[in-house]
């Protein structure tokens, strides 16, 4: 990612969420990175790998960040896609 913090998070119990803005240079275009957190013994460890179980909250998060990125005039519907 071009830069070292993310332009948003969202978390969603131990899922997070990161929104990045990307200046190209030719303009910005954002992505989206997904983790989840863990503990393994008195360690905190970060994994992309997700339970079922966690895949309820990685949805909710997506929804959050589709929102984000829609009010940010980032996802800009056509008329006839269906509005948040």
């Amino acid at each position: 990612m071009s830069s070292s913090k993310p332009e948003k998070t969202i978390k969603v119990g131990g899922v997070q969420l990161s929104i990045w803005a990307n200046d190209t240079g030719k303009g910005v275009f954002h992505s989206v990175t997904i983790d989840k957190s863990y503990k393994d013994g008195d360690t905190w460890k970060r994994t992309k790998s997700f339970k079922p179980t966690d895949l309820m909250k990685v949805q909710l998060g997506i929804t959050e960040v589709l929102k984000y990125l829609y009010v940010k005039d980032v996802i800009v519907p056509k008329t006839d896609e269906p509005q948040f």
